[in-house]
Parts: structure tokens; C-alpha cells; sequence
């Protein structure tokens, strides 16, 4: 018997028709990694795409202005970076070493600037200077953008399956950011607040109350 496990690829999977996307940005993303993943299902790449596509969306809308708003809400490494550049390089190590965990030096280090780049490393000498670091994902400013781009996209007319689609999560987290959204944002407009149509419902059945983050996902609604 061979230790050796099976390859995993298109060969093992009967060929099953994959359509276009229906997001032209996760379509385009498919179509560009299709050629670079040729070991995956097509049906597999399309996922991975529409991740992509939902990922690229939520970091359009990380700015300083967000990551300001929202300073108390962030990871301690993201909300001790006051100005622009320290934010940027700081989003920089979260998004490069997310989930590690490192050692500042007192000064640099051939060994960080290999693993964290010229910019990160300046910035983990600065404010991190002789301590482990456990490197925060992008979870939290992720998840915060995602959802007020839901809210505004709502607001704007969008169909909740558009949302879906959009964002890439399930049908109750969509109806969820919404209900929380609406309580919780700081400057009501004047479309907040109002009824969606009879479309949410006053509680979520417990059977589909989402507990937990899908695979891949920043975070909790």
C-alpha cells in the first residue's frame, strides 16, 4: 500500500458545468485564477473567487477615517497607530503576518525585517521594542467595513441576495448586520430605521441563528 495520498484535482471530480458568476468582479477574479490553479475544481475556484471578491470589497473600505471611528473596537497593534502612515504600516503587518506571533527587537533585525518587511519592522521597533507580539488578523477591521458597506448598500436599494452575493455571507448574518447595524449606527439617515419591506424577522429561528464564522470569513456579523 502507497503512503502516498491521492492528488487532489480536476481528474478526481466528474466535470461539472460552472457558469459565470453572477458578481463581475468574482467573475473576473475566477476567470484570472483558473489558469493559476489548475490541480483545483473549477466549481472549487469559483468559491475561492467569490471570497476574493468579498475580501477586496471589505478592504476598499478600510480608510483612515474608519480606523479612527472605530479606534476602541480594533486589535491594540491597529488602534495604538494614530497617524496614516503608522495605520498603513500597521494594516501592512496584519495583513502580512496576521496570526503570528513575534519578537520586536530592540533595534532591527535581519531576521524581522525578512519576515515583516522594511515598513513593518519600523513600525514593530517603534511601538513593540522588546516585546512578543501576538499579530492580530484582519478580522476586526475587515468585518467593521464589511458591515457598513451592507447598511449603505441596503440603504441604496440593494436586494438582500444581492448582499449576499456581494459579501459572500450566509442569508441570516446579511439580516443580522442589518438589524444590529440600524440600532447601533451613531447618525441615524433619513432612510435608517425604517421597515425593509417585511423582510426581517423579529428573531431568527434558532435552527439558522448563525454561531459561528464560515470558513474564510472576517469574523462574527
Amino acid at each position: 500500500m502507497s503512503d502516498t495520498a491521492p492528488a487532489i484535482g480536476p481528474t478526481t471530480w466528474p466535470a461539472v458545468e460552472v457558469p459565470p458568476l453572477p458578481d463581475p468582479q468574482a467573475e473576473a477574479i475566477r476567470l484570472a485564477l483558473a489558469p493559476l490553479l489548475p490541480t483545483i475544481p473549477l466549481f472549487a475556484v469559483a468559491a475561492i473567487a467569490r471570497e476574493a471578491s468579498a475580501q477586496a470589497r471589505a478592504w476598499g473600505r478600510v480608510t483612515p477615517d474608519l480606523m479612527q471611528r472605530h479606534r476602541m473596537e480594533l486589535p491594540a497593534v491597529l488602534s495604538e497607530a494614530r497617524t496614516t502612515a503608522d495605520q498603513a504600516a500597521a494594516l501592512a503587518l496584519v495583513g502580512r503576518c496576521g496570526g503570528m506571533r513575534l519578537y520586536s527587537p530592540h533595534v532591527m533585525s535581519r531576521q524581522l525585517l525578512k519576515t515583516a518587511g522594511v515598513d513593518c519592522a519600523k513600525h514593530l521597533v517603534r511601538f513593540w521594542s522588546g516585546e512578543p507580539l501576538h499579530v492580530p488578523t484582519a478580522e476586526a477591521p475587515l468585518r467593521l467595513a464589511r458591515n457598513e458597506a451592507i447598511l449603505e448598500s441596503r440603504e441604496a436599494g440593494a436586494d438582500l441576495n444581492d448582499l449576499v452575493r456581494m459579501f459572500c455571507l450566509p442569508y441570516p448574518w446579511v439580516i443580522q448586520v442589518l438589524r444590529e447595524g440600524r440600532r447601533t449606527r451613531a447618525t441615524p439617515s433619513p432612510t435608517q430605521g425604517r421597515a425593509v419591506s417585511g423582510e426581517i424577522p423579529r428573531a431568527l429561528p434558532a435552527r439558522v441563528r448563525p454561531s459561528a464564522s464560515p470558513p474564510g470569513h472576517p469574523g462574527r456579523p
